[in-house]
């Protein structure tokens, strides 16, 4: 899996890029649906293999409807916030309230359901919340990193969409192998906390050198931030799935494994709203502060190719300190997010590793707690 995940996350950047620049960005979303089929063909196909169990269960409609509207809400928060209308505003106060009150009734509906979405023992579980907490995070790293270091590329270096592919590889590539290296100590000591504590450490690291890079930052330094960042992220996002599973009692290692794919996932989709927004914002704020009051997108910045109008020749090095400093600040966001994972992981109670299969008697629940 991690050789695939490698493969995948390399070649995705280089080919997205060069398909923006040859083609056009929808084509980025038009590629998938062959590979979509022929994913879904072959799960068919697998999974006819598996032996059926049969067993009655329902759908947790109404948690999922809940869980739904409430990350829709606070995703709108952060990508409205600061860009769109002022923190402050009612809209803005409104959605936050409305995405709590959610999460509240959510609560309610999952204490009540017989096959809740995500389950209230496993929360209960104080390994299993603080994997899934430093998983949060950690997709929030990936996916921030993932979506500032192209556009830092493109919009603070000039170069393509292609190119800006290309200088991303270090980072992925290194994330394949952290995951592949953090396999490898759990396999020798049997324990996960002091491999994700070095990974969020790593995390912590790479998001501040890339706090402190600028225009004209030599590439090999680029790259060796990168390749910090992106091996403390591959520790981490195995380390916190194993030590989920772990921690969980046998009878929900399965419950456990998808709430914490799903939570990951909206990690994911928070880091890449947060930094997008933060960028955006941090742009308009520092142009503020220089005295240009129009506004400029950042899509503008791309396309301009060393002139921007309405913006003089003198002021164009300002506005692209303006541009290097809104990256600073996403990528100390990004930073913080790390920082706050690494203190949830020095406070983890570190459990061996189980060897029993799932066909072997439970272990005591006092374990996993």
């Amino acid at each position: 899996m991690a050789s695939t995940w490698g493969i995948a996350s390399i070649a995705g950047p280089i080919i997205g890029g060069w398909v923006t620049d040859t083609f056009t960005w929808r084509w980025i979303f038009w590629i998938n649906l062959p590979i979509a089929l022929v994913a879904m063909l072959l799960c068919d196909r697998a999974l006819r293999l598996l032996q059926p169990r049969v067993k009655q269960a329902q759908i947790d409609w109404a948690g999922a409807g809940l869980l739904t509207a409430a990350v829709t809400a606070w995703l709108l928060v952060l990508s409205w916030g600061g860009v769109e209308m002022p923190w402050t505003s009612s809209p803005i106060l409104i959605l936050g309230l409305l995405g709590l009150a959610l999460i509240a009734l959510l609560a309610r509906q999952e204490r009540r359901f017989a096959d809740p979405l995500l389950p209230p023992r496993l929360f209960a579980n104080a390994v299993f919340t603080r994997g899934v907490a430093i998983a949060f995070c950690a997709a929030m790293a990936l996916f921030g990193g993932s979506c500032l270091l192209p556009l830092f590329f493109q919009l603070v270096r000039g170069v393509n969409a292609a190119t800006s592919g290309v200088l991303v590889v270090p980072f992925l590539a290194a994330n394949c192998l952290g995951a592949v290296f953090a396999g490898s100590l759990a396999r020798r000591h049997g324990k996960m906390k002091a491999i994700m504590v070095t990974g969020l450490t790593a995390c912590l690291a790479g998001f501040v050198m890339l706090a402190l890079i600028g225009a004209q930052t030599p590439r090999v330094l680029l790259v060796g931030y990168q390749l910090v960042l992106g091996v403390g992220i591959g520790m981490v996002m195995p380390s916190s799935l194993v030590s989920v599973q772990n921690a969980a009692e046998l009878r929900d290692i399965g419950a456990a494994t998808g709430c914490i794919l799903f939570l990951r996932s909206m990690g994911g989709a928070f880091g890449s709203t947060m930094v997008g927004a933060l960028l955006a914002s941090g742009f308009a704020a520092r142009l503020a502060e220089i005295g240009i009051t129009g506004h400029i997108d950042l899509g503008e910045v791309r396309q301009s190719h060393g002139a921007l109008a309405g913006v003089t020749a003198q002021m164009l090095p300002h506005v692209q300190a303006a541009l290097a400093g809104a990256f600073d600040m996403a990528f100390l966001a990004c930073a913080v997010a790390m920082l706050a994972a690494l203190i949830v992981a020095l406070g983890m109670r570190d459990l061996p590793l189980r060897t029993s299969s799932a066909n072997d008697p439970p272990e005591p629940a006092a374990l996993a707690h």
